[in-house]
């Protein structure tokens, strides 16, 4: 646009500004010169004077009773109305001063709040419609409609809709034609009752013509999806305006055909609200200009919404009640608290409810920026650290544009999703973090989330489709990364203490493990030294005790004595062997053979006769019998000999102590399949059933084979001698190889 133009525009912008000014003024002077001395004085020296400032200062001192006051409530209303769109057109001039719909959008703001207010056209009638304030009057009719009409159907880009820009002949021609009769239109209107008009013309003409142009954009596949939801938004702004004209219509029309006053109160009310229901159009045009371009006014936006639905809710309230009160309730008092209490109740559900309409109009979001900060800034208070975590990415796709939001947390090597499963593994392990590297990973959408100084995690996002981060956006992103920092390092804190105590607790159960597995152990230890104690050196001190009490008789203790030191050195080799080693060292020197021979040996001592027979195949010995068990044995097989060892030990110490026998035969044999002991005498015997209740060595040796998968019987009578034996199987003994 030239710059001529451009100034041409600011020039004229500023005198339209002016003449409101003073228009608005006007409208004051009859209400200021009844309530402020100051004024009434003034005035009456004016009019004391000649010309025609003296015939207006008379004219407004003057009682016309045809031109009554406005009721103060309806010019405050009138005047806040006219407040809202200077405030709104003035910005809009500042901040977009060569943009079309902006301009267009500005002049509107500007005329409507001429247009609308009532006491400036009763000032207006009472001076007598002089020229220079009448041209100012038509001026804002004029301007107010045909910018306001061109605002709603260029919104939001300053274009037509694609399908009116297909219409054939000249473009120019359409929109001069349009211009020139809607021009016509509003000079007319200044001629008629401006109420009707106005309700007619902005709450029926500019809603049918603004809605129906949006409606054509929204049917364009080609627009893209913010301009799709301007075009929403405004929709939503001109229905309270075609709502409130269509109840002002039909109360007017049924006014004029039935008789009674209630019709006519409804239309006057409808008339009445109008200015407040028509204040969200303009509203809603300025939110989506600034919501992409004018960031710094969304809080003071978002509040006038909220505000504005609120008075226009209590107002409607009001009049409801105020119309309903003489044939309701017949002007009682009960009506009107009753009404104010409904009020009271419906007040926070309503504001929450505004107040998520107005950041939805403003940010495009139901969260502001400022309370998604408040929000996250309470929640860090009282959520665990993974609460305040999944609340960051909740409170940034409630208050930005993004789709989807995700934190992710330095684990290492890893980046970590920090309320899911997701891991990415980091380029270099070790290597410093930045937001480059992590834009490469995440996308461009990603923040870095920091705590002093330190990289700990990222924020990254995913925009809806059709849809784009603005500035404001990406700037709120990155604020809410910064706040992110302090839950990162608190979340990771978390994770290192969680994994500590993972640690700690495997140790513990690892201690509770080994302290159980020891404990087995050493009892297991303690009976193993009690078996070999009681299966070994005990039987050699038996049989020197036995030594012992013969000497007593015998008449030549010599070879008694050489036969007794035997004995009580082989009860020291026997306690050597338990205090060495779990196999005694006879039978680790001389093989089971030697070592049974031996144990015959030191048996015999007591006057026993024993014998040992072990069958050899080689000799001609028992069928079945194994291979020589004179040879070494292989480690697997030492465990099975050292039990029958004892066995077959514990068998002659028993027969030497209670069977009072004279022959003790032992027989061990090996075939395929098992090894068998059995261990016989001639003695007086016993029962069998009071083995249990005696205990004795007996029931040791059986845990003894029992732990190698073997079995002992015991067969006996009184009178009968007694005869032990018992087998181990072969697949517990395996061959042994070369």
């Amino acid at each position: 646009m030239p710059r001529a133009s451009r100034w041409a525009f600011r020039l004229l912008f500023c005198g339209y500004a002016f003449g409101l000014a003073c228009w608005l003024l006007l409208g004051l002077l009859p209400t200021l010169a009844q309530s402020v001395g100051t004024v009434h004085g003034w005035l009456l020296s004016m009019a004391s004077g000649s010309g025609p400032l003296a015939v207006g200062a008379h004219r407004v001192l003057a009682d016309d009773p045809m031109m009554p006051l406005v009721p103060p409530w309806q010019a405050a209303l009138d005047y806040g109305f006219s407040a809202l769109n200077v405030g709104l057109g003035l910005a809009l001039f500042a901040r977009l001063p060569d943009a079309l719909e902006a301009r267009l959008l500005a002049t509107a703001l500007l005329g409507t709040a001429a247009t609308f207010n009532g006491p400036s056209h009763r000032a207006f009638h009472i001076l007598g419609n002089p020229w220079p304030v009448a041209l100012l009057h038509f001026t804002f009719h004029v301007a107010s409609g045909v910018s306001y009409l061109w605002a709603v159907v260029l919104f939001p880009d300053g274009r037509l809709p694609r399908p009116l820009r297909a219409v054939p002949g000249p473009g120019w021609a359409w929109a001069a034609a349009l211009t020139a009769a809607v021009a016509l239109i509003c000079w007319w209107s200044s001629f008629l009752t401006h109420p009707v008009f106005f309700v007619l013309f902005f709450g029926v003409i500019v809603s049918i013509v603004g809605g129906g142009a949006q409606l054509l954009r929204l049917a364009d596949p080609a627009v893209d999806a913010p301009a799709r939801a301007a075009s929403r938004l405004l929709i939503a702004g001109l229905l309270p305006a075609a709502a409130t004209s269509v109840v002002f219509l039909g109360g007017w029309l049924v006014s004029r055909v039935a008789p009674g006053e209630l019709f006519g109160s409804v239309a006057a009310a409808a008339q009445n609200v109008f200015p407040a229901a028509f204040a969200l159009v303009p509203i809603v045009l300025c939110a989506a200009m600034i919501r992409h371009r004018l960031w710094d006014l969304d809080r003071v936006l978002a509040r006038i919404l909220v505000y504005g639905v609120l008075g226009g809710v209590a107002g409607a309230a009001y009049l409801l009640v105020a119309m309903t009160a003489g044939t309701v309730a017949r002007d009682r008092l009960w009506w009107s608290v009753l009404a104010l209490a409904l009020v009271v109740a419906a007040f926070e559900p309503l504001r929450t409810a505004a107040g998520g309409w107005a950041n939805r109009v403003v940010y495009g979001q139901v969260t502001s920026p400022a309370q998604a900060l408040q929000e996250l800034a309470t929640g860090m208070a009282v959520l665990t650290p993974a609460g305040g975590l999944e609340q960051v990415e909740r409170v940034t796709v409630a208050s930005t544009r993004a789709g989807t939001a995700a934190l992710y947390l330095v684990d290492g090597d890893r980046l970590v999703a920090a309320t899911g499963e997701a891991q990415i593994a980091l380029p270099v392990a070790g290597a410093s973090i930045d937001e480059p590297m992590l834009q490469r990973l995440l996308g461009a959408d990603t923040w870095p989330v920091s705590y002093h100084g330190e990289v700990l995690g990222a924020l990254t996002v995913t925009v809806r489709p059709g849809a784009r981060l603005t500035a404001a956006d990406r700037s709120f992103l990155g604020d809410i990364a910064a706040h992110a920092g302090l839950l990162l390092h608190n979340a990771l804190l978390g994770i290192s203490l969680s994994r500590r105590a993972q640690e700690l607790a495997v140790s513990a159960d690892q201690l509770r493990g080994a302290r159980r597995r020891l404990v087995a152990a050493f009892d297991r230890e303690r009976r193993s030294l009690e078996r070999d104690l009681h299966d070994g050196a005990q039987q050699a001190l038996v049989a020197g005790i036995i030594g012992l009490r013969t000497l007593a008789y015998a008449p030549d203790s010599a070879a008694e004595l050489r036969q007794l030191e035997q004995v009580l050195e082989t009860a020291r080799t026997r306690l050597t062997e338990v205090a060495t080693g779990p196999q005694p060292a006879e039978l680790a020197r001389l093989g089971l053979p030697g070592a049974l021979r031996k144990a015959a040996d030191v048996a015999a001592a007591s006057g026993l006769r024993v014998t040992v027979e072990m069958p050899d195949p080689a000799a001609g010995g028992a069928p079945g019998a194994g291979p020589d068990l004179g040879a070494e044995p292989p480690i697997g097989v030492r465990e099975a000999e050292t039990a029958v060892y004892f066995c077959c030990v514990e068998a002659l110490q028993n027969a030497a102590k209670y069977s009072h026998a004279s022959r003790v035969d032992v027989v061990v044999a090996r075939d395929e399949e098992q090894i068998r002991f059995a261990v016989s005498d001639d003695g007086r015997g016993f029962d069998p059933a009071a083995l249990a209740d005696r205990g004795g060595g007996i029931p040791g040796l059986l845990r003894r084979l029992t732990l190698v998968g073997g079995m002992m019987a015991v067969e006996s009578a009184p009178g009968q001698g007694t005869r032990v034996s018992g087998s181990i199987p072969r697949q517990r003994v395996p061959e042994p190889t070369g």
